[in-house]
């Protein structure tokens, strides 16, 4: 295969294969982030596994200046509302979360290879609409799941910042 069946692209991809979109980043705007687990971690998931990762997500606002309004941790996948700093990037961010907690899934229970099924999932936030039903979308996984009456009741769901109309910009 040449360069010039794909004249776009440096990369090495055959005729008929769909190449995935690049992700949509704007500067400045609020995320609704999530990703799925592998089928190996959603087996063994228990209050420990969830325990560490809401323990990295700590660990990352340390790390990188971003805002985050609320995450949601379940047995099959997580959810946030994450806006990365000026000079931040959100790829970056969630490549710290995700290659940290496989490296410990695979250390702590022996195993080898990625802890998610896929790249992670984001979405950019349009507008304060927008950003109040995700953040409300991500409180009800609790009890649409079953797992309280209300998301404050759930260990693995917590809100670190309210949603306030002037804090919200829409990004560049």
């Amino acid at each position: 295969m040449s360069q010039t069946d794909f004249p776009h692209s440096n990369c090495c991809v055959k005729k008929g294969e769909i190449m995935r979109k690049p992700r949509q980043l704007k500067k400045n705007a609020y995320y609704h982030v999530s990703n799925k687990f592998h089928r190996f971690i959603q087996i063994i998931m228990n209050d420990r596994i969830k325990k560490y990762l809401l323990t990295l997500i700590h660990a990352a606002t340390k790390k990188f200046k971003m805002k985050i309004k609320n995450v949601c941790i379940l047995d099959t996948h997580f959810h946030m509302e994450i806006k990365p700093g000026e000079d931040e990037n959100l790829s970056e961010i969630m490549k710290y979360i995700k290659q940290r907690f496989t490296q410990w899934v695979n250390r702590t229970f022996n195993s080898e290879g990625s802890a998610w099924k896929d790249r992670f999932f984001s979405r950019i936030i349009e507008d304060l609409t927008d950003l109040v039903r995700v953040f409300v979308y991500i409180e009800q996984n609790v009890i649409r799941a079953g797992l309280g009456k209300r998301a404050a009741d759930y260990p693995f769901y917590e809100v670190w910042e309210d949603v306030t109309e002037k804090e919200y910009s829409p990004g560049e």
